[in-house]
């Protein structure tokens, strides 16, 4: 009887290491030092999130991720943006960082640009909107008058640098 009840508790420790391993070690199946999870605006859903996380194989476990994340309320929390995934990390501090909004910044680096064109195809690259609105932008005497430049002086008011 004792030995039933000692074997069971074996049993039972081994499944609840086997439950607390999944959620609190390293989780992530890439050999990059990280990888980055973009959550478009208006695609801060589950079913988009758990789809990008799914086709970039940031995740070892993302059904496991997808429970854990339910029950720490991630899916009501999350906003757009860029989320660093380091190697290493686990279950649980992804589902922190995406809860908690701890983004990573997207930086512009600005080398020398000679047209209205080169500027608005490279911020069409890095941010959420297209070259074709940036540059209707860049083109709009009246959107630049604000800004005391014109047509002719925005591209001069750019400086190299980050």
């Amino acid at each position: 009887m004792i030995k039933k009840s000692l074997l069971g508790l074996i049993f039972a420790g081994f499944i609840v290491t086997a439950i607390v391993g999944r959620f609190f070690f390293p989780n992530t199946p890439f050999s990059e030092k990280a990888k980055y999870l973009y959550v478009p605006t208006g695609h801060a859903t589950r079913e988009e999130v758990m789809r990008t996380i799914e086709k970039e194989e940031l995740l070892r476990n993302p059904k496991s991720f997808d429970l854990l994340a339910g029950q720490m309320d991630v899916w009501k929390k999350i906003a757009p943006g860029k989320y660093e995934i380091r190697k290493g990390m686990g279950l649980f501090d992804v589902a922190r960082t995406l809860r908690n909004r701890k983004q990573v910044p997207v930086n512009l680096v600005i080398t020398k640009l000679r047209t209205r064109e080169n500027l608005a195809g490279l911020i069409g690259s890095k941010f959420e909107t297209d070259s074709a609105s940036v540059l209707q932008f860049l083109n709009n005497p009246d959107t630049l008058k604000k800004y005391d430049l014109d047509t002719n002086t925005v591209i001069t008011s750019i400086f190299p640098n980050t």
